[in-house]
């Protein structure tokens, strides 16, 4: 059953109790929700502002993939491959072998501006995929903003170890 009323009669009924008017958020609510969102704000505000070590660790990851890219590259090629590092660049190249083959470039800042290679080092890799150009186990140390991070190549084997 629908009741019609006239439109005078409907605008009465709409602002009596629980209408238009007290609809709304009281002042109490209103000051709770910001009090909890500055409560909020105050604590994220710090992670934010630290450095978060986020582009050091993509890094130590990005060159470690690198280094195993250019193992597998010897592998698969059948021929000496290797990576070389400057300490204090962000750019290092791999995949360069002695017959002409075009070397792979990384620029580590793209990542951040603040990540840059610890140790001048050159990694080669025979057929095997075994390293030939260290004979004790080598450090590759990445570093940015007082932190730093190492990867540890194994002599025999190659094998990419984080300590």
């Amino acid at each position: 059953m629908v009741i019609y009323r006239s439109a005078a009669e409907a605008d009465k009924t709409e602002y009596r109790g629980g209408g238009f008017f007290n609809s709304g958020y009281t002042f109490i609510e209103m000051i709770t929700v910001i009090v909890i969102l500055s409560a909020l704000a105050v604590w994220a505000y710090p992670l934010f502002l630290q450095n978060s070590g986020f582009g050091l660790d993509a890094a130590v990851k990005l060159v470690k993939a690198d280094i195993r890219f250019t193992q597998r590259q010897a592998m698969i090629q059948g021929a000496t491959r290797s990576i070389a590092f400057t300490q204090g660049q962000s750019v290092y190249v791999y995949g360069v072998s002695g017959d002409a083959i075009t070397p792979y470039s990384r620029n580590l800042a793209e990542l951040d501006s603040s990540v840059f290679i610890g140790s001048t080092l050159t990694l080669a890799f025979n057929s095997l995929g075994e390293p030939v150009s260290i004979a004790d186990d080598t450090q590759v140390s990445i570093s940015s903003l007082g932190e730093s991070a190492s990867l540890i190549v194994t002599s025999f084997t190659g094998k990419i170890n984080n300590p």
